[in-house]
Order: structure tokens, then sequence, then C-alpha cells
């Protein structure tokens, strides 16, 4: 009885409705009908070509037929899965299937969607190892941007996992990154994830991105990087702390100010990257295995940035 009312579910999402509705398209994968066409070419072509290399007793399109049968479907499943973060039985309500299968597709479609935005060139770098690479992937480059993201994670069981990601700072268990983003908004690295207790200074001194970073380059930070100036000979520009028990002079609120009119382009970078549920909601994955998300969620501000009109 069970399995009969299972097999009587109906997809509530009607794809080719949705891809019409501009201003609901946005709020179900946040990016406009423009956007999608122009990475849907991408997602599609790869797609094709992965089936192609599969092993198979049957012609392509043979045997069962899914539940989301072409490619600009299984693409507007991955995005809004992103954009929106349901659970998998959710997922599973919205395109009637068993909870199972969203697990499935995703698993299936996210590697396909960074592939798709790596052949826009719009993933940031996770490791640069000398300035000359850094000129090269980033030519004209005057000033870059420095800052620490957050986002919550559910408690590990792991006690010594539990440690490491207990934040401080947000006074709860978290993962982190390091951005590193131009005056355009753009994200141009992005750290590997780590637990949430690290300190934002303390972090980007183990990366070692600074030495990468041609001498010529200035770079803003946060409170949270003083010290910085003495890494290297770099131009750095970080807010003054007010001394405790003392005030900071006209000319230093006035210093600090012009520095943060700068500095909140990474702001809002950041504010594009969790623009998406997958990358700002409580993470309910297994410990560890959120870096992809973050990375594919930064991209895709990335794309954004790029293509929207």
């Amino acid at each position: 009885a069970k399995l009969k009312k299972l097999c009587k579910l109906e997809m509530l999402i009607n794809p080719k409705k949705l891809l019409r509705r501009e201003r609901q398209l946005k709020a179900v994968i946040g990016m406009g009908g423009k956007e999608f066409k122009i990475l849907h070419k991408q997602f599609d072509g790869i797609y094709n070509k992965i089936q192609q290399k599969k092993l198979r007793k049957r012609a392509i399109g043979g045997g069962r037929q899914g539940v989301i049968k072409d490619t600009k479907s299984k693409l507007l499943f991955i995005l809004m899965y992103v954009k929106v973060y349901p659970t998998y039985d959710l997922a599973g309500a919205l395109f009637g299937v068993v909870a199972s299968r969203p697990h499935e597709w995703v698993n299936e479609y996210l590697p396909i969607l960074e592939e798709a935005l790596g052949r826009h060139c719009v993933l940031p770098a996770r490791k640069i190892t000398s300035a000359e690479e850094f000129r090269r992937l980033y030519p004209g480059v005057q000033e870059v941007i420095l800052d620490g993201a957050e986002r919550p994670i559910q408690r590990p069981k792991n006690n010594k996992n539990q440690k490491k990601a207990y934040s401080g700072k947000k006074k709860r268990h978290t993962r982190k990154n390091i951005y590193l983003v131009n005056k355009e908004k753009k994200i141009l690295y992005l750290s590997p994830t780590k637990a949430g207790k690290i300190h934002d200074f303390k972090q980007f001194k183990k990366l070692a991105v600074i030495d990468a970073i041609p001498e010529d380059i200035d770079i803003l930070g946060d409170k949270g990087f003083i010290g910085i100036n003495d890494l290297s000979s770099h131009k750095t520009f970080v807010p003054k702390k007010k001394p405790k028990n003392g005030f900071l002079a006209p000319e230093e609120k006035e210093d600090n100010s012009l520095i943060s009119s700068i500095r909140i382009k990474v702001e809002h970078a950041i504010g594009g990257v969790k623009r998406l549920g997958v990358a700002t909601n409580i993470f309910r994955g297994r410990f560890g295995s959120d870096d992809r998300f973050t990375f594919v969620s930064a991209a895709l501000w990335n794309f954004h940035l790029q293509y929207a009109a």
C-alpha cells in the first residue's frame, strides 16, 4: 500500500512554467533566465559527454524514464538545491520521488555544475603559489580585500571535532573560509574550509597566500588582520583599533572610515555567496564535506557578476 502511494507522487515543480516566470525563477534558483540559458549550454554539453562515455547495454535514452528527463530540469534541480537547501525529504516531495533520489541527484549533478562554471572561468583559485601565477590569473588587479566568513554546522559527534569547530566569536560550531576579493566584488581566492576555532589572521598566515600576491598590490583587511603589515613589504590598510580606556584621534577615525568604505566590497561579495542557502544555513552533511558547496556558491556569485544584466 505504501509503495502504491509513493508511485502516485507527482512533481509539484513544473520546470517549463518556472522558466517562463522571471521573478519566481530568481527566487527559486538565484538567477534569471538569461544566466540560466548561458549556464545550461555548458551543463548540457558536459552531461551528454558523460553519458556517451558510460558503459551501457541500451542506447542513450533507453530504459526507464526518470522524473527529471531533460538537462534543463536537471540543472534547475541542482540550482534549486543550492539556493534553497531543502532537506532530501522536502526535495523528494517537490519532485515527486522518495528522499534517496535527490541525494543521488546532488552527488551526480553538483560536479557537472562545477565543471560548467569552470568553463566560464568563474571558479575562485584555491591555491596560488607565486606572484607570476597571480599576475597570469588576475592581470590588472591593483588592490585586494581580505575577510573571513563562517557558516554554522551541526554539532559534531566526535569530541575532537567539537572542540575544533566551536567558534568563540559566533558561540556555535562553524566552518570558516578566507576570501580574497577585488574592487569589482569578484572572489579571486577562496581558502580551503577549516574548523571555526581558528582565527582569521592565523588561518591566513598558515595559507601563505600573501607571498603569492605581487608586492605592488595593496591589501586591505578588517581589524581581524591587525599585524599583517609585519608579514611582508606590501602596502597594507587595516583600521586602527581603539586603545583600551583610550580614544582615536579624528584623523584616525577618518582613516578608518575611508578603509571601511573600500573594504565594504568584500562584505558585498560574501553577502552574494550567502544568498544561497547551502552556503549560509546550518550544514547538515558529514563533517568536512561542506567545502565543495561553498566553492560552487562562490563560483555562482562570480558567474552572476559576469553575466547579470
